[in-house]
């Protein structure tokens, strides 16, 4: 016989928006579980980017994401009101009388909430791998994470590859932490997808900028690349290819969550984070409204507007 765990708010997903909502639920004393399936807090940011440099977090000119998702952990720990589990994976969702949840769970209990948080990020994820003519292209040296630990990126030469903020991070974190001079981004765009800062940044390091381009070969180190437009080809020499083509995200596979209405592979909620589902809400990268930014400051303010309105709300769901 399971173990039956009662707790007012339950958070399925132990990244930033996660953690913070157990913070902000234990302001208002409410008691939470927070279940996470990794061994470690923190999500993506920790799996993928933990030595990636935040500019747009408040009171910081910049930071390691790691060093910020550490603090939001500390601050969590503090409240007695928060339960962590981690290593933990959920198996169901059940709707109950009375409007709760139970959360089955692999473990030796199960949860009984009254409110449901959704912070599952992108979920399982498989990085988007470098291909040429539909094959992947594998090598040693070309890396889908940076280890700002490892010494191997001093004074070599480096390509970034991609159009987005981690691309630009990247590239311009090389020259930053004085790791190289020698820095190239290509991007199969006109136009980049990141933050004008990042962009600026980019000419004041004097990083390399091929835009437009798609890589159309690779070889001894080499790789060459094809304006979209005029067919122009370049050659560029590495050390090290860091590729930064983002994530295929995969959201939690439950019954009762595939009824909640999306937009593509997003949750669609309203502006209380609220969900088709009554008391589930969705908070941080699994979620979709128009504009909406991914980032940490937004994953928080999200969390926030959840455990206000359940704090607050006498309206019906």
């Amino acid at each position: 016989m399971k173990e039956i765990i009662k707790t007012k708010i339950c958070i399925i997903g132990g990244g930033v928006a996660g953690m913070f909502a157990a913070t902000t639920a234990s302001f208002f004393k409410f008691d939470n579980i927070l279940l996470e399936k990794n061994p470690f807090l923190g999500g993506q940011v920790t799996q993928l980017y933990p030595s990636k440099y935040v500019y747009d977090f408040p009171t910081k000119i910049k930071d390691r994401s790691k060093a910020i998702v550490d603090e939001l952990e500390e601050q969590m720990n503090s409240y007695k009101e928060t339960k962590v589990y981690k290593s933990i994976e959920v198996l169901d969702i059940l709707s109950l009388e009375n409007d709760q949840y139970k959360i089955v769970t692999d473990k030796n209990f199960d949860i009984i909430c009254d409110f449901l948080i959704i912070a599952s990020g992108i979920g399982m994820f498989k990085l988007n791998q470098l291909e040429i003519d539909n094959q992947p292209i594998v090598a040693e040296n070309i890396h889908y994470t940076v280890n700002t630990h490892n010494p191997i990126y001093k004074d070599k030469k480096i390509v970034v590859l991609g159009g987005g903020d981690s691309a630009l991070d990247w590239a311009n974190y090389f020259v930053e932490d004085k790791i190289t001079n020698d820095v190239s981004i290509v991007h199969r765009r006109n136009e980049y997808r990141a933050k004008p800062l990042s962009v600026e940044m980019l000419s004041k390091n004097k990083v390399k900028e091929y835009k437009d381009y798609l890589p159309v070969e690779i070889e001894n180190n080499c790789i060459t690349i094809e304006h979209n437009q005029t067919k122009q080809k370049e050659k560029l020499l590495y050390d090290f290819l860091i590729v930064q083509y983002g994530q295929t995200p995969s959201l939690i596979k439950i019954d009762l969550l595939e009824k909640m209405e999306k937009i593509g592979n997003k949750i669609k909620i309203d502006i209380n984070q609220k969900t088709n589902l009554k008391n589930i809400y969705a908070i941080g990268d699994c979620t979709y409204y128009p504009c909406k930014p991914n980032t940490i400051v937004t994953a928080c303010a999200d969390a926030t507007k959840v455990i206000w309105h359940i704090a607050k709300n006498k309206s019906p769901w």
